[in-house]
């Protein structure tokens, strides 16, 4: 069966039937964190809450949780609309095994508070003091991706959200800051004379204090901010905050993961980490156009100061006017797999300097950085500058980095790697660097995409690192890909995968034809996996089962992650028949049983013929895919039926605008004309300069385009329909239910799904006072009475089967079923309990 992958459920009795749906995305071209879609129509569908307690959307201020008596494990609801005033939550404390759960609740809630208005000054939007193991979340509304919009409204000193006053184990997830007066997100709690709270070190004269623990920020979208974008732990971790009664020492950070987060259009650092020793990880971030303010020391995109050590990785940094990581954090740290694109100043700076440094706090004193697999273009200054002060750092490596510098005066030595003091202890080697851009044969670097494509010098040149402490941390690469793919490691922090294909057999009327497969290397057979049905070009036509993966998709598999975690279906047609069309789709069924495919996210392309084959063929296949993307083809079919299909289902048409074979105003515009003239949706892109047979580098290696097909899920809130309510069966009475594969708007004969499939089918059913673990009845032979059962079900021709069951034991007064099975490839399973004789 593979992973189950949701029951479709009916009740006979009193008649209850449901369908859930949900929907995903992925990230932006060169990261995994993405800020696309803001706003309505991006969630999952509506969510239903169980509120225990609820803030309502009034002018009241404060809101205490032990006054409010909410209790560890509570769901506190926030109601949804614009706040009239700023918020604050306080005493809010559940447990690690319980945590108390803030969510929007009912749609948006939005705090800004008024532009210039100056009693605001210094204050916040949303503030969190003294609480403990909550979670903050705007997962609340299906409709938006960010459930909670904060502004102070640019007002002075203001930052958006603030969480302090000894807060800790605590999570922030999808929050959408912007126009905050000073960070974006503040989350430390500052040392005072009152309050003196300090960090555990050891030495005498400084005595253990709080610590912030267990702090996750992970799914936001910080923008537009006059300071940081995220300001976490405090700065004068290493010399102390001087205050009236004396020196104080702020507290440290231990655990602390910052994921998957977006933050754009900073005045000051784009993310600043302070005081986190221990347990952090920072990844998965897209951080871009950074201290826009040129305010100096305040200029990084990633600024990791005193007191930090941990594993800073994956994250995409573009367009700064300071370096793209400025590492102070003393030691005990590893930098990796991260694209730095355009620094105005060093990609990655790291440095150890005595005034950075606090004599009396020796933890990581000699303790190594690692700099390594990084992919750096254009930074201003050079490309990795140590200013690591012996003997504070032994043992600091910098290997297999890929350093551009267009216009650099020579192609190696300190335009890419620099070193302040002589005796820095620094062992480096096997970093690719150059001044020469097209040199490197990136994929497509005006559009975001640093991989490598075949024969860039960058392929196999770097250095073994399996032998390293540490060397468990790049066995996956930017993307997730396994180092090494090839006979050696790549540098930089994309590594090219060696894609390789497994060709199949099969017979059609009579006659020999071949498919081919590309399996992730990764393949999980436990993880539901998308699957891509990509058709060729006429050129590719025929029987070798090889010519379809040398076009296209195939040989962009290598240079474009998104394609890499996919299955991809590639059939080499020898026709467009309806016969073909058939044959091939059951095909593509085949492979989604056997590789635990996801029956929601089904999708097809194809490009020149193959481009009107995924017109036309997704047309009739519609209800078995999440999206098209037809390349330079057309719809020969545009009938009304086809039409109305093809207007349910996302698509997005991509075209060269020089191509002289298809023409574009005969090809894909007219096809997207007549779609959305059928009240469709569909997207046309042109791409400038571009002709007939660029399709693995201009189209299916643009990660934009790919995760843009990814991105989609199959979801419409199909409701499973009955043909009748049958109530009150009799006992030993016999019941019929019919089962159809097929998307309930659509006629079954359109997708056929004959002969024998094997359904998984439970039930259960409720006598008096039973909770519901009383047997249904007999299905197939078999008894029912709660436990899933896996039978073989003949379908005919039309889809469809007739099931008998009868009751035993019992007349019960309810009778639910549940039915799976992997082989569903439409939005419903429709359970029909077929019209039948009345006991009573």
């Amino acid at each position: 069966m593979g992973k189950r992958r949701g029951w479709k459920r009916t009740v006979i009795g009193v008649l209850v039937i449901w369908l859930a749906a949900s929907a995903f995305g992925i990230g932006e071209p060169i990261s995994r964190a993405n800020a696309d879609g803001i706003g309505p129509g991006t969630g999952p569908g509506s969510v239903e809450i169980a509120c225990d307690a609820t803030i309502a959307s009034n002018a009241q201020r404060l809101w205490n949780g032990e006054e409010m008596g909410v209790q560890p494990g509570d769901t506190v609801c926030i109601e949804a609309g614009v706040r009239p005033e700023i918020l604050h939550l306080t005493k809010f404390n559940g447990t690690q095994d319980a945590p108390i759960t803030f969510i929007n609740h009912g749609g948006v809630v939005e705090i800004k508070t008024d532009p210039g208005n100056s009693a605001y000054n210094g204050l916040y939007a949303l503030k969190i003091t003294f609480s403990s193991h909550f979670v903050l979340t705007g997962t609340g509304d299906g409709g938006a991706r960010y459930g909670f919009r904060l502004s102070t409204g640019g007002n002075g000193g203001a930052s958006a959200l603030m969480v302090t006053s000894n807060s800790t184990d605590y999570t922030v997830e999808n929050v959408e800051v912007f126009g905050a007066g000073f960070a974006g997100l503040m989350l430390k709690t500052d040392p005072t004379c009152s309050a003196p709270n300090t960090t555990q070190r050891p030495t005498a004269d400084i005595q253990p204090g709080f610590v912030q623990r267990n702090t996750v920020v992970r799914g936001n979208y910080v923008h537009d901010t006059s300071g940081e974008g995220m300001y976490i732990g405090h700065f004068a971790y290493a010399q102390g905050y001087q205050q009236s009664c004396g020196k104080l020492w702020p507290h440290a950070l231990e655990g602390l993961e910052v994921y998957d987060n977006v933050i754009k259009d900073t005045k000051l650092d784009g993310l600043q980490i302070s005081a986190a020793t221990k347990g952090v990880k920072v990844y998965g971030n897209r951080i871009e156009n950074y201290g826009l303010a040129r305010q100096q020391f305040h200029m990084n995109g990633l600024e990791i100061n005193p007191g930090t050590a941990g594993d800073f990785y994956d994250n995409t940094i573009v367009n700064g006017t300071g370096a793209g990581v400025h590492y102070k954090g003393r030691g005990d740290a590893r930098i990796f797999n991260n694209v730095i694109v355009r620094s105005e100043d060093a990609g990655i700076i790291s440095l150890s300097e005595t005034g950075f440094t606090n004599p009396n706090d020796p933890v990581f004193d000699g303790s190594p950085i690692h700099i390594m697999h990084n992919t750096i273009v254009n930074s201003g200054l050079t490309g990795i500058y140590f200013w690591n002060q012996a003997p504070k750092n032994a043992g600091n490596t910098a290997y297999n980095n890929l350093i551009v510098r267009e216009g650099a005066a020579g192609t190696s030595g300190q335009e890419y790697i620099r070193l302040r003091y002589p005796d820095t202890d620094l062992t480096y080697s096997h970093n690719y660097t150059t001044n020469n851009l097209a040199a490197v044969r990136f994929v497509d670097p005006q559009n975001g995409n640093y991989g490598l494509q075949k024969g860039s010098p960058a392929i196999d040149t770097g250095l073994e690192l399996s032998g390293q402490p540490w060397s468990d941390l790049v066995m996956k690469d930017y993307s997730g890909v396994k180092r090494p793919s090839g006979a050696g490691y790549d540098a930089g922090a994309l590594e090219r995968t060696h894609v390789e294909f497994v060709t199949r057999t099969v017979i059609y009327q009579n006659t020999e034809r071949k498919y081919a497969l590309y399996i992730p290397a990764n393949y999980d057979p436990s993880v539901s996996w998308p699957m891509i049905v990509f058709h060729h070009g006429a050129g590719e036509t025929g029987t070798d089962g090889v010519k379809q993966t040398e076009v296209g998709i195939g040989p962009a598999i290598g240079n474009t992650p998104e394609l890499q975690q996919a299955i991809i279906y590639m059939p080499q047609r020898g026709g467009n028949s309806p016969e073909e069309a058939k044959f091939w789709n059951e095909q593509a069924q085949r492979v989604a049983e056997e590789f635990n495919v996801d029956p929601q996210r089904w999708y097809m392309t194809g490009l020149s013929a193959g481009g009107y084959i995924t017109w036309n063929w997704g047309g009739h296949f519609a209800a078995q895919y999440a999206a098209l993307m037809p390349i330079a083809g057309g719809l020969s079919d545009m009938s009304p039926g086809k039409l109305d299909k093809l207007a349910q289902i996302p698509i997005r048409a991509l075209h060269g605008s020089d191509d002289n074979v298809i023409a574009l105003s005969w090809g894909s515009q007219a096809a997207v004309n007549a779609v959305n003239g059928a009240g469709g949706n569909a997207l046309l892109t042109v791409v400038p300069g571009v002709g007939h047979s660029q399709w693995d580098t201009k189209f299916y290696s643009v990660r934009e385009y790919m995760a843009w097909l990814l991105s989609h899920r199959r979801t419409g809130n199909v409701t499973l329909q009955s043909s009748a309510e049958k109530t009150n069966p009799g006992l030993g009475e016999e019941i019929q239910l019919t089962l159809r594969f097929a998307k309930p708007d659509y006629p079954a004969t359109d997708y056929v799904f004959q002969g024998t499939k094997k359904v998984t089918i439970r039930g259960y059913a409720t006598h008096g006072n039973e909770n519901g673990n009383g047997t249904a009845g007999k299905f197939a032979g078999e008894q029912l009475k709660g436990e899933a059962t896996t039978v073989e079900i003949a379908f005919g021709p039309d889809g469809r089967a007739v099931v008998p069951l009868k009751l035993v034991n019992a007349v019960p007064q309810q009778l639910v079923f549940e039915v799976d099975s992997p082989y569903l490839v439409s939005d419903a399973l429709t359970i029909e309990p077929v019209p039948g004789r009345q006991t009573r």
